[in-house]
């Protein structure tokens, strides 16, 4: 695959901040600052004004007027549904990097489009070496994420565990 998943959230935070504050708003963006993402990396969405208005209408989820990384996180796996593999942007590319990643540890166990805890364990293992820990941490982490508590783990916690671990890597910038 070439890309890490790693890689691809830490893409992922430096798109955030790459546009959040230029209007002097850090650590948040405003809609304008949204749109301008949107419009330099993923040109192909911002040509469909419902595509936008869309995006718009349901990113300000505490009506502040601002996007905080944690909405722009919500972004990103909203992202995935409109993603088209050709002429893909960097952000598009790094979405694509998560999508793939979970789908290539998905699915085995607990059916398509869910991961079971095996694996999770393996995605762990092979994607973030070190950071499987024992049983004990892995179905401690597994109830964590498990927000539905089904017995697996959706894409959606996926996205999740991902934003967990863009936060956890901000916190230590």
């Amino acid at each position: 695959m070439g890309e890490s998943m790693l890689g691809a959230m830490a893409v992922l935070m430096k798109n955030f901040y790459k546009y959040a504050g230029t209007d002097g708003d850090n650590p948040s963006m405003s809609k304008a600052e949204l749109r301008d993402m949107l419009t330099t990396e993923i040109p192909d969405m911002v040509g469909d004004p419902e595509k936008l208005k869309a995006f718009f209408a349901g990113m300000d989820r505490d009506n502040d007027g601002q996007v905080s990384f944690n909405e722009y996180i919500v972004l990103v796996g909203c992202l995935m549904a409109f993603i088209e593999f050709a002429n893909m942007a960097l952000l598009e590319e790094q979405l694509k990097v998560l999508k793939t990643t979970f789908d290539k540890y998905a699915g085995k166990d607990a059916g398509k489009g869910s991961m079971s805890k095996a694996e999770l364990a393996d995605l762990l293992r092979e994607e973030f070496p070190g950071m499987a820990g024992d049983k004990k941490q892995l179905d401690a982490f597994f109830t964590g994420l498990d927000g539905d508590k089904d017995g697996k783990v959706s894409f959606s916690e996926f996205v999740q565990f991902a934003a967990t671990l863009l936060l956890m890597l901000m916190s230590q910038m």
